[in-house]
């Protein structure tokens, strides 16, 4: 046997002579593989102590052990590894084992089946020998995709800098190559990119994602809306004054996400951050934005993507320190390290990570509520087909008409709810056909049809516009106004002080002041003023805007009766006086019912 004295290799070499029955022990074991071990066992390189006289006698060696494989398994202390060549081995992992995930410290937990793996023992020949050394690597996914982009710094200076957007970016696409098997090669990073390479950047990998693929977008920085209420995202030299020159509309990215045929598409939107904007009409919360996209008429503004909004509305993205981490950004890197892969099958979809979200986010130790919103897609078709709208367009021009031809309206009716199946516009239009005609017997079938619907879809706003009026004809201005109350009850609220009245509903308010102010005041009999006030309410809880119209109304009444009087007071006889005064008390002469108004909100309306 020739030893090696020294420390390290190149010491004095010394041979000795081996006893015929010169015992061998390697890491402590005697037995190797069922057999007792020799001299011939040991290897170049092994650490010895060596026991001699003019023999050797005995050789305790050590010797670290390699193996090589892919994890098959993750137990709670160990792995089950198969190797390239050869049997499955199961491996403990102790306290002192050393474990790193793509060089980074790791966790058992960390890994997962399929990771390739290099693993040091010192324990040959054992049923289960323990690890000291556990090297994992993560092998890359080609099936997956990333943009990651984060933007901090401007050239406009009414931007607020955001040091923590390159900060968290870096950490969102670490953890996508490192742990979610991301491909470097398909993994963008922009940091503080200029307007046309974020724009060319996007649009070039996203062309490179092929059916049945994943694509996660993560956006950190500062995001503007204009006075149209649309949504742009901040480059480093756009503009607050041009949003729509000079930023990325957050709409054209969620396009083109669309457009991807990528089988699960992902938007992280990190764009409230502290400190808030200046302007609190700009305040927006990364929920809001999203609540802003628009999609094809008749289908959400989300078909295929999935979007997740790291604040909800009147929330800011709070930032631990200086510069970072920013609480979503940090939540996100976690839940793309494993923390989001609950059943540990390697795959995080949207509903995992967003979990590990609302789970991680309301810990992040950082001042201030954040919480994060998921907007799922929805692809269902338009309620309505091009085609049926088409009937129903033709159907609406019988409303409109001087005075619809019931016949052809009727074959309009039956075409149009054939192609529009349950969905109610046809009925509607069909209504107002029958309510428009001066035929008494059209009239009263106009009644029972809007019965039918109010009993069908108790929301629906049209029957109780048109009850509402057919009392006013019939001078029941008590039950007139009660049924006015209930249908401004229920017109949609704005979910805002600010936020406008929905348009083709606007014309309702000032039609109710007018009949309002008329059961109010013109009529011998005015409706109590509990009932009165009643309605004022209803309207006051749709703001400012909807009391102005309503009150336009109203003012429109009190000039006609005004009017009226005026020319009573001038008539020069009796006659004259006395229509005069009868026609002062027709409710037509102070409002009509509103035909075209209410045939356009229902043409808007299929669009929804």
């Amino acid at each position: 046997m020739a030893v090696d004295l020294g420390k390290q290799a190149g010491g004095e070499l010394v041979k000795l002579p081996l006893a015929p029955d010169c015992e061998v022990v390697l890491n402590g074991a005697t037995i190797l593989d069922g057999k007792p071990l020799k001299p011939a066992d040991l290897r170049p390189g092994d650490l010895a102590k060596v026991t001699h006289d003019a023999q050797v006698r005995r050789v305790e060696a050590y010797r670290p052990f390699g193996e090589v494989g892919t994890i098959e398994a993750v137990l709670a202390d160990g792995l089950v590894i198969k190797p390239a060549a050869g049997k499955t081995t199961n491996f403990a992992a102790g306290k002192d084992t050393k474990i790193t995930l793509g060089g980074d410290p790791a966790q058992l937990a960390d890994l997962r089946a399929g990771d390739q793996v290099e693993i040091t023992h010192d324990m040959p020949g054992a049923a289960r020998p323990e690890a000291r050394q556990i090297a994992a690597r993560r092998p890359s996914d080609s099936t997956r995709w990333a943009i990651v982009v984060g933007i901090g710094t401007y050239g406009d200076p009414r931007f607020a800098p955001l040091p923590v957007a390159s900060h968290d970016a870096t950490a969102v696409h670490e953890a996508l190559v490192k742990r979610h098997a991301v491909p470097a090669g398909q993994a963008l990073l922009l940091a503080d990119p200029p307007l046309a390479r974020l724009a060319d950047a996007i649009r070039k990998l996203l062309s490179e994602v092929r059916p049945g693929h994943e694509v996660v977008v993560y956006y950190s920085g500062r995001a503007v809306r204009d006075k149209d209420g649309k949504v742009y995202l901040a480059a480093r030299d756009s503009r607050r004054d041009d949003p729509a020159g000079t930023g990325m509309p957050l709409q054209q990215l969620v396009d083109q996400l669309e457009a991807s045929p990528a089988k699960t598409k992902l938007l992280l939107l990190d764009a409230s951050h502290a400190p808030p904007e200046p302007d609190p009409d700009q305040a927006l919360s990364s929920a809001e934005m999203f609540e802003s996209l628009q999609g094809p008429p008749g289908q959400a503004a989300l078909r295929t993507v999935t979007g997740m909004a790291s604040c909800s509305p009147g929330e800011r993205g709070a930032i631990s320190g200086a510069n970072g981490p920013g609480a979503f950004a940090a939540a996100v890197a976690e839940g793309y390290s494993g923390k989001a892969d609950k059943n540990r099958d390697n795959q995080i979809e949207p509903s995992e990570l967003f979990a590990w979200l609302t789970e991680r986010m309301p810990s992040a130790g950082v001042a201030g509520r954040q919480t994060p919103q998921l907007f799922l897609p929805d692809n269902r078709p338009p309620r309505l087909a091009e085609n049926a709208k088409k009937a129903i367009r033709a159907l609406a021009g019988q409303v409109r008409a001087g005075e619809a031809d019931t016949g052809a309206a009727k074959t309009l009716y039956s075409e149009a709810q054939n192609l529009a199946g349950s969905e109610v516009e046809p009925r509607l239009l069909y209504g107002l056909v029958l309510l428009k005609s001066k035929q008494s017997r059209l009239r009263a079938e106009a009644v029972k049809h809007f019965e039918t619907l109010k009993a069908e879809k108790p929301d629906l706003l049209l029957p109780l516009e048109v009850f509402a009026w057919l009392r006013f004809e019939r001078r029941l201005y008590q039950a007139g106004i009660d049924d006015l109350t209930e249908l401004v009850s229920r017109i949609p609220r704005p979910k805002k002080p600010k936020d406008a009245l929905p348009a083709e509903l606007v014309y309702l308010f000032p039609w109710v002041g007018r009949l309002r102010e008329f059961a109010a005041m013109v009529d011998e009999r005015p409706v109590p003023e509990p009932s009165l006030a009643r309605l004022d309410t209803a309207v006051a809880a749709h703001g400012a805007g909807a009391v102005k119209l309503y009150e336009q109304g109203r003012e429109a009444t009190r000039t006609i009766a005004r009017d009226f009087d005026a020319k009573a007071a001038a008539a020069t006889d009796e006659a004259t006086r006395a229509k005069l005064k009868i026609d002062r008390r027709q409710v037509t002469a102070y409002a009509v019912f509103p035909f075209d108004e209410a045939v356009q909100a229902i043409l808007v309306g299929m669009d929804r």
